[in-house]
Formats: structure tokens, C-alpha cells, sequence
């Protein structure tokens, strides 16, 4: 494996505040590697990952005061302020030691109001979305044609304004934002592909067997299609072809690691595009990922998996479980990719990179060309003033923006 490291000298990064996937940790190794001093913030537990490498400011979990009325409620109440006023804290104790702010979910204020506090200090910062903190379902559904009526319901019955006022304050001050085109439908801003960071150092490449080992570990059934995944599987299975299948969930991520480690195929997702951070770990370890894949970004984004849609789940994963052969090959290039464009090291230094760059990988068109919005739905006034300052921000020269706000209602 031949990987470069770069060392950038005096460089202070914070990274901050919720673990999505794991994204904060591997972040934190390819910074650390790069030579930069490294702050890392969460103030989310996680059940899955480990926050030893965190500094964190968690709210209390006495579960026995949650069914006792108004204890639970003043509990509640003293344990959101603690943790505000300790984030504060941190917040104005980062500024001088910080150059570089990369936030994840979420930042150190429920309002974003430290995004102005940082920029007023000459800041740079970066944003990462990973998914539903941005994708609004409604424009999800529009843009790839697909039926959300299974999904979870905290997934499907997403507020618009919630979602336009988190993205459009992080366009607003961000200098760099990383995303993927199924999530952005909302979008104004330019941005770069977000290739998930792994520590390639923790995964191995494995010899694929004869008789595959097919795994399906989804978080929430609902999104990954898990149902019709498991009708799929079963009806291969009833055909008398061998595979040796395990169906698991809520893993932790050393568990989840393990599982990959001898797996042979991850049969994975059918709404959203991979491979998500689970779909790249699988890659590492020469596990063989089926999913669905984003057609339009292959130009950046083209890994080594097995493509599937409803349509055509059946035909490819029963082709993919007989073909050792195919496996073997794909499970070598896909270590390769992982090894070209999931190294941690490279991602936290394209990063910094990225600051200093003008053209980024997306202009995202689909929130002024296609989407609609739902009748009678309205848009908050303090939304409607911030896309007016995010258009201003990102065209500046060239775009009408009354004209805009007139004809879209909903920014």
C-alpha cells in the first residue's frame, strides 16, 4: 500500500460535534498524521462508537428520573443548560488556539449563532453534511422517483424550515462545504464530493470464499429496503444456490469491523447511494458491496460495487454470489479505492486544500430548476432573508435575486 503523507506544520483544526459514522474519528487520525494539533469536540454518545479520542460534554442519562413527570422535565431542563453554558465555554476558549473549524451535524450553538462569532474572528470553516441533518425526503422523492412511504418516520416527516435554516446558515459562513448530490436537493452553495475517512491501517484484505458469506447489517430497516432485500435473498436461497447468510443489527463499529473482516458480500442499501461509511469499510476489507449508485456522479465518484436497484436486485446478487471469479477481482480493486480515496490522511489534506481552491466538484441546480413546493407550505421569514443572503454570497454578479425570491416561494 503506497501512501503519501503530507505533514502540515502549525496548523489547529477543530473538529466538532456529533460522531456520525464514525467521520470525526477517522478525521481526527489523518489530521493528527498530517501533523496539525487537533481538538475534537462531541457532546453526542454514541451506542456504536468509542469517544475516547474526544473531549466531550454529554447531558446526563439518570434513566430513572425519565417517567417521573416533572422531575423528568426539570432534570431535563438544568441538564440542556449545563451543557449549553460548558459548550459556550468552549467555544469562546477554541478561538484563539483554532484555525480551522470542520463541523459535523452540528455546531457548538443549537442556532448557529457562533457561526457569525467564528467568521467575525477571521475563522475558516468547513462543513460536512452526512445525510438528514440537510436531505429534506420530500425533494429526495422528487429527484430519484422513489416511494419514501417506508422509510422511518423521523426520516419522512422532516421539517422544510428546520432543514433550510441549518443549511442555509452553514452556506452562509462555511469557505468550504463537502456533501453528496442525494442529499443536497436544498442546496445553493457549490460543493466537493465527501469521500467518507477511514483509517486504512485498521482494515485487511481477505480472500473471498468459494461459498460467500453474505451479510445485510442496515441501522434502519426501513431506508436500506431491508424487506425487500430479505424477500430477494430468500427467494436465491430457495433456488438451492449456496451462500452462507447473517442478518444483523445495531452492531458497535468493532463488531461491525469484525463482521466485514470475513464477509464476502454486503448487500446493503436501495434508497440512498453508496457506499455510506459502513459501504467503505466493507471496500477495505475487499467485502464486496451491493447497492443502489448515484448515476450522475461518476465523473468523481465511481467505486468498485455491485450496482442494484429494485429492478434488478434479484439478477445481480444471485450473479455475484455464483461468480468467484468476479468477486476476487472486484474485492482487489475495491481495497485499491478504499486505499485511493478513503485514506484518511488524504481527506483531512485535501481539506486544507480545499480552502485555498475556487472550483468545487457541484453546482447544485435541482432547488432552482425542478423542486416544487408543497401546497400551503410556508417558508419562514428569517429563512426566506437567509437564502437571500446566501444567493448574494454565492452570485454575486449575475443572478436577479428579487426576481428569484419571487419565483420561488419556498427560499
Amino acid at each position: 500500500m503506497n501512501i503519501s503523507i503530507f505533514i502540515i506544520t502549525n496548523m489547529r483544526v477543530f473538529l466538532g460535534t456529533n460522531n456520525i459514522a464514525n467521520i470525526l474519528s477517522g478525521l481526527t487520525t489523518g489530521f493528527q498524521r498530517l501533523g496539525c494539533e487537533v481538538n475534537a469536540l462531541i457532546k453526542e454518545k454514541s451506542p456504536y462508537y468509542k469517544d475516547e479520542n474526544f473531549n466531550s460534554v454529554y447531558r446526563l442519562n439518570e434513566k430513572r428520573y425519565n417517567n417521573l413527570g416533572f422531575l423528568t422535565r426539570a432534570k431535563d431542563k438544568f441538564d440542556y443548560s449545563r451543557q449549553r453554558k460548558k459548550l459556550n465555554e468552549l467555544l469562546y476558549k477554541s478561538i484563539p488556539n483554532t484555525d480551522v473549524y470542520i463541523f459535523l451535524w452540528s455546531t457548538f450553538r443549537n442556532d448557529l449563532s457562533d457561526l457569525k462569532i467564528l467568521k467575525d474572528q477571521g475563522k475558516k470553516i468547513i462543513f460536512l453534511f452526512a445525510g438528514s441533518e440537510v436531505r429534506y425526503s420530500n425533494a429526495f422523492a422528487n429527484e430519484y422517483n422513489c416511494d419514501t412511504s417506508s422509510w422511518e418516520a423521523g426520516l419522512k416527516n422532516d421539517d422544510l424550515n428546520e432543514k433550510l435554516y441549518f443549511l442555509r446558515n452553514a452556506e452562509l459562513y462555511s469557505d468550504l462545504i463537502y456533501s453528496v448530490p442525494d442529499q443536497s436537493g436544498l442546496m445553493i452553495a457549490p460543493y466537493n464530493h465527501f469521500f467518507m475517512p477511514i483509517d486504512m491501517e485498521r482494515y485487511h484484505l481477505h480472500d473471498q470464499n468459494l461459498i460467500p458469506k453474505v451479510l445485510h447489517a442496515p441501522t434502519r430497516t426501513g431506508i436500506k429496503g431491508t424487506d425487500f432485500i430479505l424477500s430477494v435473498l430468500k427467494k436465491i436461497k430457495d433456488e438451492n444456490i449456496e451462500f452462507d447468510f447473517e442478518f444483523i443489527k445495531n452492531l458497535t463499529h468493532e463488531q461491525l469491523i469484525s463482521k466485514l473482516s470475513y464477509s464476502d458480500v454486503l448487500v446493503d442499501e436501495l434508497f440512498f447511494h453508496g457506499p455510506g461509511m459502513m459501504g467503505t469499510e466493507a471496500l477495505a476489507c475487499g467485502c464486496i458491496e451491493v447497492t443502489k449508485v448515484l448515476q450522475d456522479a461518476k465523473f468523481i465518484f465511481n467505486p468498485p460495487v455491485v450496482e442494484m436497484t429494485f429492478d434488478t436486485a434479484y439478477s445481480v446478487i444471485k450473479n455475484i454470489i455464483l461468480s468467484f471469479e468476479t468477486r476476487q477481482k472486484l474485492a482487489l480493486n475495491a481495497r485499491t479505492y478504499a486505499e485511493n480515496h478513503n485514506n484518511c490522511v488524504r481527506i483531512a489534506k485535501n481539506m486544507i486544500d480545499g480552502l485555498s481552491l475556487v472550483k468545487r466538484d457541484y453546482v447544485p441546480t435541482f432547488l432552482f430548476d425542478v423542486f416544487k413546493l408543497e401546497n400551503n407550505f410556508k417558508i419562514s421569514d428569517e429563512n426566506k432573508a437567509l437564502t437571500k443572503k446566501v444567493l448574494e454570497k454565492y452570485y454575486p454578479n449575475n443572478l436577479d435575486y428579487e426576481s428569484v425570491l419571487a419565483n420561488k416561494n419556498f427560499i
